[in-house]
């Protein structure tokens, strides 16, 4: 999986991101460029329920 891509579930409504090596790490609160990420995602993707940003851990949120 590249930088940023995702995958989505729907099953469980969650989108899984993929942002090991991106350059703004994987936290909304911390980065806005990661904020505008996840949202052009949400917008794509209308039936999400929870969004998970995966680096060495997993954030969900």
């Amino acid at each position: 999986m590249a930088v940023c891509e995702y995958t989505y579930d729907e099953e469980s409504r969650r989108i899984k991101i993929d942002c090991l090596g991106c350059v703004y790490g994987a936290s909304v609160e911390d980065y806005d460029a990661c904020m505008a990420m996840v949202i052009d995602k949400l917008l794509a993707n209308k039936n999400v329920s929870s969004v998970v940003l995966a680096k060495e851990r997993e954030y969900e949120y």
